[in-house]
């Protein structure tokens, strides 16, 4: 009898005779029959995700969806998924899962590679390589029949084989994706929305020999929240002609909920606080594209990219605090927000003080500051934090008064058109901080406070033809809340000449 049928089904070994035969052989035989058996499920993720993934010890059960979509990839011709979701529902797992498959399956038989990619560096470093390795621990190695990769290999951005390699490649390095050359090929994307088209186009260059007339197998599964309603991922989403060849999936707001891994109370918590129309909540919630509104102030994906800034902006050295914001509580359930900025474009996470007690938020600024009262503050004047205002003044330290209501004669950077008022202005300045036509460096902490709050305000043109930005009152009665983090970062950058040089 081969090794070749000992092949396992959902219910285990076929039959006790080959049972019996298999317990007869040496560990080291024993070994190698289960070692070929991972070529028996080259064809049959799904299968193998079921049967060779220590479920036990991961402490439930896959997805239905988790199942579902690695069966696609093999039933399209073109072997191409692309998966949106909600935030945070496994999607990041089950390509992990899918990667230990196909090292599995390919390893020792087939000369193989994996290239992953992402939309920035920080997601492959940060998540998706971290989840690879913690998703190795958790295959059933004893079942697979060789030993799990050592830890060095395991602290790696990369998993290398008898006959092949996974690796990260980063969006910058088109001639390395281009470059990727195996039997068989498997392109990751992830947080696909934010990856450039050339770097989708030399994965297909890579493609070129893979087909079912050949010896080669070329693999591409994409996975992404939803972004804006262009790009890419975007388009293929509406299966375009030059994109049918990729199948598609949507992890819905229901599925997740139904697979245990969104909260419903978390969904409508959600749907409160950033409303139902906003990109937000389609995005994050929903796995929905939201179209970028044109009378919204900062587009989503403008803040994401500030994130990403920020991500990798973290670790360095930020040597002085070049401005701080604070927006103060109006009643004793609102909350005081400050914000502090180093070097001039680096946004610190906020600190947030619950009550309205004036001098609570006075002590808490020095303390931010550290006694150097040359740091420009800029306060809310308006309610108590004129008590805010007057204490730090009397204390000597430079403090900016900041009245939204008050008339401007500022104009934005292209000099068309004035504003309504200061808080106008200063909320048109953070828009233009973050232009992504402006080559942009402001960096901004990945907070969903501080996303919902500068994401969701409107403008119009006046009348009398200057920009207004969408009243606090106005914004408050709309949501259900007030823009409190995204107020504090406003005000932080009053102080603050735009930061260039920084990346």
């Amino acid at each position: 009898m081969g090794f070749e049928t000992v092949l396992t089904s959902e219910k285990g070994i076929r039959s006790r005779d080959l049972l019996k035969w298999f317990i007869s052989l040496s560990p080291a035989d024993q070994r190698a029959a289960l070692r070929v058996n991972q070529w028996g499920f080259r064809d049959r993720p799904s299968d193998w995700i079921r049967h060779f993934i220590d479920w036990v010890r991961v402490r439930r059960e896959p997805a239905k969806y988790q199942l579902d979509i690695p069966k696609l990839l093999v039933r399209n011709p073109a072997h191409r998924v692309a998966v949106r979701s909600p935030h945070g529902v496994g999607k990041t797992a089950l390509a992990s899962m899918l990667v230990w498959w196909f090292f599995c399956t390919r390893d020792g038989f087939v000369d193989w590679k994996i290239v992953t990619t992402a939309g920035s560096w920080t997601q492959l470093t940060h998540y998706l390589w971290p989840e690879i390795h913690k998703w190795g621990k958790y295959v059933r190695w004893d079942l697979v029949g060789r030993d799990m990769p050592g830890n060095r290999e395991l602290m790696s951005l990369s998993l290398r084989g008898q006959t092949g390699e996974a690796f990260a490649v980063s969006t910058n390095d088109v001639d390395l994706i281009e470059g990727a050359h195996a039997q068989h090929l498997m392109y990751l994307f992830d947080e696909a929305k934010a990856i450039p088209a050339s770097i989708w186009d030399g994965a297909e260059g890579a493609f070129a020999n893979a087909g079912e007339e050949t010896e080669f197998e070329g693999y591409a599964f994409a996975i992404s929240t939803a972004g804006p309603a262009e790009g890419r991922f975007f388009e293929i989403f509406q299966h375009r002609d030059r994109y049918k060849i990729w199948w598609t999936y949507h992890i819905t707001r229901d599925k997740a909920i139904a697979a245990g891994m969104m909260s419903p109370e978390w969904a409508e918590a959600r749907r409160r606080e950033w409303g139902e129309d906003s990109a937000l909540y389609k995005n994050k919630v929903l796995g929905q594209f939201a179209n970028v509104e044109s009378n919204v102030v900062v587009a989503l994906h403008w803040v994401e990219m500030a994130n990403a800034r920020w991500e990798r902006a973290r670790e360095r050295k930020h040597t002085r605090i070049t401005s701080v914001g604070v927006d103060v509580a109006w009643t004793g359930g609102d909350k005081s927000v400050i914000t502090v900025v180093w070097d001039g474009y680096f946004v610190d996470n906020q600190v947030v003080i619950w009550g309205d007690d004036p001098m609570q938020v006075v002590g808490r600024v020095i303390q931010v500051v550290e006694q150097d009262k040359s740091i420009p503050i800029t306060v809310d004047v308006i309610g108590i934090g004129a008590g805010v205002v007057a204490r730090l003044m009397e204390l000597g330290y430079n403090v900016i008064s900041f009245n939204g209501s008050e008339r401007t004669t500022e104009v934005d950077e292209e000099g068309q058109f004035g504003f309504v008022n200061r808080r106008s202005a200063s909320w048109w300045r953070l828009r233009e901080w973050l232009d992504p036509s402006k080559k942009p460096t402001l960096a901004l902490p990945p907070d969903e406070h501080l996303v919902a709050d500068i994401t969701t305000p409107r403008w119009w043109v006046s009348s009398a033809g200057r920009i207004m930005v969408e009243p606090k009152d106005q914004f408050k009665t709309r949501l259900g809340r007030s823009p409190d983090h995204g107020d504090s970062l406003v005000y932080a950058l009053v102080g603050e000449s735009p930061p260039v040089g920084i990346v």
